[in-house]
């Protein structure tokens, strides 16, 4: 979903976007109306969607694409969603990841891994990248609030979560190769504290997961209260 946002066109594109029936993705989707023109910083145009509803609705479609490839239940795991960040349930939240993780295509992961992606000029492994946006749209397709990369004097968290007064602060490491996941999972933890990314919101859960890139699945997670000076804990 996120590839779509603010995504640079050339400046003849709305006089001919291409015939729909062999336009690429950002040309059918905004002759189909899911994505608008709105002007780029400096000049010139990109594609955006058109509002939250917009968005939510689309990531909505890919997660139920996604899901449905393994027989499973969006609806069932939205409600666990939603259960879990109402409740805290940090192993209730993960397993859901985990379904939505374990149903990704296996080619995705492959091509993925072959590439360097750039979003809003932040530079990802695309395997590393692929995780995150996956369970961005999931969230955004269960009607969570939750935002990516939004910048702090320090840096940008992967993801913070606004569920019912609740903030959950996440920041997403990929474990690779021989690479220890309980290890990944504190970095994550440890740069959220060090880069202050919780500091406007003082009641947040900061939360660090770690991907068994092996396993595709979150293994490790580090957690704690930001306004308790305690070691994390590991999960």
């Amino acid at each position: 979903m996120e590839q779509f946002s603010n995504f640079s066109i050339e400046t003849d594109f709305a006089e001919s976007p291409g015939d729909v029936d062999k336009a690429p993705p950002h040309g059918f989707l905004y002759q189909a109306g899911y994505l608008t023109l709105h002007p780029a910083e400096g000049g010139g145009l990109v594609l955006d969607y058109p509002n939250t509803e917009v968005y939510n609705s689309m990531s909505r479609l890919v997660a139920e694409n996604i899901l449905q490839q393994k027989g499973e239940n969006y609806d069932y795991y939205s409600q666990r969603i939603h259960h879990a960040l109402e409740s805290n349930n940090y192993e209730l939240f993960k397993n859901a990841l985990n379904t939505l993780l374990a149903s990704i295509p296996y080619d995705d992961f492959s091509k993925a891994a072959e590439q360097v992606v750039t979003v809003n000029n932040f530079h990802f492994s695309a395997q590393e990248w692929l995780y995150r946006s996956n369970i961005l749209s999931f969230l955004r397709g269960c009607g969570v609030v939750v935002e990516a990369e939004l910048h702090t004097h320090l840096g940008r968290p992967d993801l913070v979560i606004s569920h019912k007064g609740k903030v959950w602060v996440i920041e997403i490491k990929v474990a690779y190769d021989k690479q220890k996941p309980q290890r990944k999972a504190l970095e994550a933890y440890r740069q959220i504290i060090e880069k202050q990314y919780a500091a406007p919101y003082p009641e947040a859960v900061c939360i660090g997961l770690s991907i068994d890139n092996a396993l595709r699945q979150i293994t490790a997670i580090a957690l704690a209260p930001p306004t308790k000076k305690r070691k994390p804990t590991l999960r």
